[in-house]
């Protein structure tokens, strides 16, 4: 975050898709399973992986 709460913008990078940014997300997501419980019944991917 920036000054006053105020995100800073980073430029878009469009690239071609890697095999490994499922295992990244099945890795983050697990995380992040662990931190919230069980409430969670559903988890998905939407966007950049960075």
């Amino acid at each position: 975050m920036g000054a006053f709460g105020m995100s800073i913008m980073k430029p878009i990078m469009i690239v071609e898709p890697k095999l490994e940014w499922s295992n990244e997300f099945d890795a983050i997501a697990q995380r992040i399973r662990v931190f919230v419980g069980a409430e969670v019944q559903r988890m998905d991917h939407i966007g950049s992986t960075l």
